[in-house]
């Protein structure tokens, strides 16, 4: 005996939405093979079970399925379509595609944290066992998906909505760490950078020292006393230089006071000073 059934489901954190310049997708968890749950079944709820065979059957059909608005079966309505579908362990998920088209819907699926959440699952049992606690469904026919506000199955979810405020806000405490973090790596940086300049600068002050005792020493001797003092204070070996080349030329250019006469070897010069 067949049975109309719809399966509420809605997402959690552990994938999220994909977005491409034509439509947007959003995995859904569908079912959990084993898991119990209350779902409509005939318009009255009803405790049901999928066997992991249903949740593999359901899995090869349900791709290309219609996405609906609150399984009212129209063209209209139709605001997507199951994209992709796996079952991971025991559970069921599938992707629902959303055409650009759909502006308003997409905007609500966006927000942070979203009403949509929830998928609901429209079909027919083909194949079920009755026992003490409810229905064991072996055989399921997916006839559509729809979006709704509500779900039935504690197990069901959107895959990227779930706790979303708290991934945010974990997400923000961690980078608040990560500023700080950066922040006093920054400022040791600083003072390794400063440290490091005043070492580079007393390793200058010292070659620069070294270079002005060189290049004192090209300076004649009798003028060394004289450069020292200014050489001192040249606080580039450009300048070092320059004074050195200056004093250089000042010994170049330098010209005796007087001129001691040669020996007179002319013995018949009158001698103006000869006493007689």
């Amino acid at each position: 005996m067949g049975k109309n059934l719809i399966l509420k489901a809605f997402t959690n954190d552990k994938y999220s939405l994909t977005e491409t310049e034509e439509a947007v997708e959003v995995p859904f968890v569908v079912l959990r093979a084993s898991s119990t749950m209350t779902p409509e079944v005939n318009g009255e709820p009803a405790t049901t079970v999928f066997t992991l065979e249903a949740v593999n059957k359901i899995k090869d059909s349900i791709v290309g399925k219609p996405v609906l608005q609150d399984h009212y079966e129209s063209v209209s309505n139709i605001v997507g379509v199951v994209s992709s579908a796996k079952v991971e362990e025991d559970t069921l998920i599938a992707t629902v595609k959303i055409p650009k088209t759909e502006e308003k819907l997409i905007s609500l699926i966006k927000l942070k944290p979203s009403p949509i959440n929830q998928v609901s699952v429209g079909g027919y049992i083909k194949a079920y066992e009755e026992t003490e606690n409810g229905l064991l469904i072996t055989d399921f026919e997916v006839k559509e998906l729809s979006l709704v506000i509500q779900g039935a199955s504690p197990d069901t979810k959107r895959l990227d909505a779930k706790n979303s405020n708290k991934k945010e806000e974990k997400q923000m405490d961690e980078l608040k760490k990560l500023q700080e973090e950066n922040a006093k790596l920054k400022a040791q940086l600083d003072e390794l950078q400063k440290k490091l300049e005043a070492k580079e600068q007393e390793l200058n002050q010292l070659k620069l020292s070294a270079y002005k005792a060189e290049k004192l020493a090209e300076i004649p001797q009798h003028l060394q006393a004289l450069a020292k003092p200014a050489i001192e204070v040249a606080t580039t070996k450009e300048a070092v230089d320059k004074l050195v080349e200056e004093y250089k030329k000042l010994q170049a250019t330098q010209v005796p006071t007087f001129n001691t006469p040669a020996p007179e070897t002319n013995q018949n010069q009158t001698n103006p000073f000869l006493i007689i």
